[in-house]
C-alpha cells in the first residue's frame, strides 16, 4: 500500500488501478493453500503405503512409476 500511495499521479483511484495490487503478498500463502488441497486430493488415488513407509514416499512412488524406491534403503 505505502507504494502506491507515494506513486505519482492525480488521485488515490488512479494509484491504485495503476499501481502494485494491494493483496500481492498473500499470492504465496494462497498458492501454499492451493498445493495443500490438491495433495488432500490426491490421497484417496495412492496406493496403500508400505509399513514403515510414509504418504509422501507413496506420493513419490506413484509420481516416478519408473524408479524401484523401495530397493533404495
Amino acid at each position: 500500500m505505502r507504494a502506491n500511495i507515494v506513486e505519482p499521479g492525480h488521485n488515490l483511484f488512479d494509484k491504485l488501478v495503476n499501481g502494485a495490487p494491494p493483496m500481492a503478498p498473500l499470492l504465496f500463502p494462497n498458492l501454499v493453500g492451493l498445493a495443500l488441497i490438491g495433495l488432500w486430493a490426491l490421497l484417496p488415488h495412492l496406493p496403500e503405503a508400505v509399513p514403515g513407509g510414509s504418504s509422501l514416499g507413496a506420493a513419490y512412488a506413484w509420481a516416478h512409476p519408473e524408479e524401484d524406491v523401495s530397493a533404495a534403503d
